[in-house]
């Protein structure tokens, strides 16, 4: 049974993770608390360990669509380095009430935030991500936009 909660916990988390850009702990760590019965400290510290496998597979997926920003990915890797130990170690001394708490209170922060920011977008993020092609629309009668030719076909 372990299994089949496994596929659907790293599957929503790769796939979500990927998809959205989230960190696959938003995901995993209410999973794993909840389907597998684990506390929140060992939730996070596993949703820890597959991040790294997540990340992996991908960062080296989506580098095949747009360039990544090495200056910004070194800076904050640098930072997060240093402190996620310190992280880990306030994480231990809080009881599980109050790592579930701080999560559920951070998660409706950020939801809320992103659907009131949502529906006052700026006009660049009207605009299609540069170097992205939109795929082909499969509404009968619709025309797909034509492909840049400055931007490679990946299979």
């Amino acid at each position: 049974m372990i299994w089949i909660y496994g596929l659907g916990i790293g599957g929503s988390a790769g796939l979500l993770g990927s998809l959205l850009g989230i960190g696959g702990g938003i995901i995993m760590v209410p999973l794993l608390n909840k389907w597998l019965g684990q506390d929140m400290h060992t939730a996070k510290n596993s949703s820890l360990a597959i991040i790294a496998i997540i990340g992996v597979a991908g960062t080296i997926s989506a580098s095949r669509y747009q360039p990544l920003d090495w200056r910004i990915i070194g800076a904050c890797g640098l930072v997060a380095v240093f402190v996620a130990p310190f992280g880990v170690w306030l994480s231990h001394k809080l009881s599980t009430l109050w790592l579930t708490r701080l999560l559920a209170v951070f998660l409706i922060f950020v939801g809320v935030k992103y659907l009131v920011d949502s529906f006052k977008p700026s006009p660049a993020a009207l605009e299609p991500t540069p170097g992205y092609q939109s795929a082909p629309s499969a509404l009968p009668g619709s025309t797909p936009a034509p492909a840049d030719p400055a931007v490679p076909d990946h299979p």
